[in-house]
């Protein structure tokens, strides 16, 4: 899976934040922030949910459903109490093509792939209280 994995001390974990999602499983504030960073980008009111492994940006519904994934990448058992700033974050960039799509909408899937990952990175490497981690 292509993403980003970084720390940063502008999220912090919320205090039952996991029961919407899993436990250990973190992510809200960046989730949020990130939406709002992507209306900027040109994405129309972005909407997170939560979903069992993260937080869900959903950013554009058509021509195809376009969003970015959001949650910790660290061990579910340290969870919250580690430090926030020593924290890793991991997002991604998702295009879910139905069948037409598939089938007839190659350019279509190619351009939304595009659009979103270039937003992604720009938004996360023009801020500079992030820092990238390597992979391990």
């Amino acid at each position: 899976m292509d993403g980003y994995r970084f720390t940063s001390p502008l999220f912090r974990v919320e205090a039952g934040e996991d029961l919407a999602t899993n436990p250990g499983i973190y992510g809200k504030q960046l989730a949020h922030w990130l939406g709002e960073r992507l209306a900027r980008e040109g994405y129309d009111q972005p909407v997170v949910i939560a979903e069992d492994w993260g937080w869900c940006v959903q950013c554009a519904a058509q021509p195809v459903p376009v969003w970015v994934g959001c949650a910790n990448d660290e061990d579910s058992e340290e969870g919250a109490a580690m430090p926030d700033h020593r924290r890793v974050w991991r997002c991604f960039a998702v295009v879910e093509p139905g069948l037409l799509a598939r089938l007839f909408g190659g350019a279509v899937v190619k351009e939304q792939t595009l659009r979103i990952r270039t937003a992604l990175e720009r938004v996360l490497a023009g801020e500079p209280l992030i820092s990238f981690v390597d992979e391990a």
